[in-house]
């Protein structure tokens, strides 16, 4: 930087001797001034990809699950992204024969083109695939898995409807008698305790109107276990 300094003072003073000069130091300042700004930029690259929020994510779900679930015969949808983001896919599995597959692939992947557009999603990949778990599965692993999508699809969609953009995923963890509802919440844990018991009277509701049929919860102890958007267990 010195000797950047010293060469530019010399020219200015050289300057004085003429107005050749002057244009000629002018033009050496104005030429490194570009060239800073160009190294600056190259050594600074564009910043990585931003994951969307965890609402963003909450209401794709919800939106993928009100548009496609019952139209369709889809499993769990999901997003797979690498380290920082700049390969981001969108995956619908497809339940079912190679030919159901086949009839519905191209409707379903413009239908979720369609939801994701002008949102956060808008510019993942859309990957419409024959589910492949099914293959691996007896009849009896494929009805107790439609039992438990039935339960956490269910204690999700009427979650929402009382507490709009603030439920996550919904998970079960089982044994031979007990049942434990895991319900993955975007609170930020100053809720008061008493809409984390608002809540939990709701969860029981919604196992006794909706839920009373699904052969998973007969017999079994039923548990809720209700975190906040930081994993910490609030109830």
């Amino acid at each position: 930087m010195l000797l950047t300094y010293s060469y530019f003072h010399n020219q200015y003073i050289q300057s004085k001797k003429g107005g050749i000069e002057i244009k000629k130091f002018i033009f050496i300042v104005g030429f490194t001034l570009i060239l800073g700004g160009i190294l600056t930029f190259i050594n600074h690259p564009q910043a990585e990809n931003s994951k969307p929020s965890d609402k963003d994510t909450t209401k794709l779900f919800k939106d993928l699950h009100s548009e496609l679930s019952g139209k369709y015969d889809i499993g769990a949808t999901s997003i797979a992204s690498n380290q920082d983001f700049t390969t981001n896919d969108i995956i619908i599995p497809i339940n079912g024969s190679q030919e159901y597959y086949d009839s519905v692939k191209d409707e379903v992947e413009s239908l979720v083109n369609k939801i994701t557009k002008t949102t956060p999603f808008e510019n993942y990949s859309v990957k419409v695939e024959k589910n492949k778990i099914e293959q691996f599965l007896n009849k009896s692993a494929k009805d107790e898995m439609k039992l438990r999508y039935e339960i956490t699809q269910t204690v999700h969609d009427s979650l929402s409807d009382y507490y709009i953009n603030q439920i996550g995923d919904i998970g079960i963890t089982d044994s031979a008698s007990e049942l434990i509802i895991e319900v993955h919440t975007l609170l930020n844990g100053q809720e008061s305790t008493a809409l984390v018991k608002e809540m939990e009277d709701k969860l029981n509701i919604i196992f006794q109107q909706k839920l009373s049929s699904n052969l998973l919860i007969k017999d079994s102890s039923i548990y809720f276990h209700i975190y906040n958007e930081d994993g910490d267990k609030i109830n």
